[in-house]
């Protein structure tokens, strides 16, 4: 809870924040970035948070590889990001408790935040966002660039449907954990 509290009480003005489960990470995530970058020119950095609090989802590896798996992805698909991005752990907050640290984070430092979100199922985080008066880019999402959706293809075995979307060696990792 620390480094996170700390990394984003620390933040500059203007500081992209994207968080998720990212189980897996994918193309669709990197994305979000880039374009929370264009439609924010001013934002020289962001955080990225991999975490385990949304109650709809049980992500099935540990905050640690999820991490790894970001950075590996944001080395294959938006090499260019590297500079800009830190991937921050959450110290293991879950559930309720999580979320409410989140929420407050958010709360105390809404005029350097921007927070990026999906449009498919943000309609709590948007209702916050903007109660709250803070700054936030919805990003629409492309067919199949949901952790959800990947997941339910590799299930299915349909892995070509989604390899253009994982890094090779996150989508190896996740073949070899089913």
């Amino acid at each position: 809870m620390k480094q996170l509290s700390e990394t984003i009480d620390n933040c500059e003005a203007d500081t992209l924040l994207l968080s998720g489960t990212f189980d897996p990470s994918h193309r669709g995530h990197i994305r979000a970035l880039e374009e929370g970058f264009e439609a924010y020119p001013q934002a020289r950095s962001a955080i990225v948070l991999p975490h385990s609090w949304n109650p709809k989802k049980a992500p099935r590896h540990s905050v640690e590889v999820r991490s790894r798996w970001f950075q590996q992805s944001m080395e294959h698909f938006a090499e260019h990001l590297l500079p800009r991005v830190s991937i921050v752990d959450c110290d293991g907050l879950n559930g309720r408790e999580g979320l409410g640290h989140f929420d407050d984070l958010l709360v105390r430092n809404r005029t350097k935040i921007i927070r990026i979100i999906g449009e498919v199922g943000s309609g709590r985080m948007l209702d916050f966002l903007q109660r709250n008066s803070i700054r936030h880019l919805l990003v629409s999402r492309v067919p199949c660039h949901s952790s959800s959706e990947i997941k339910e293809a590799i299930v299915k075995g349909e892995i070509d449907r989604v390899r253009d979307l994982v890094e090779p060696s996150v989508l190896e990792e996740v073949l070899s954990s089913r």
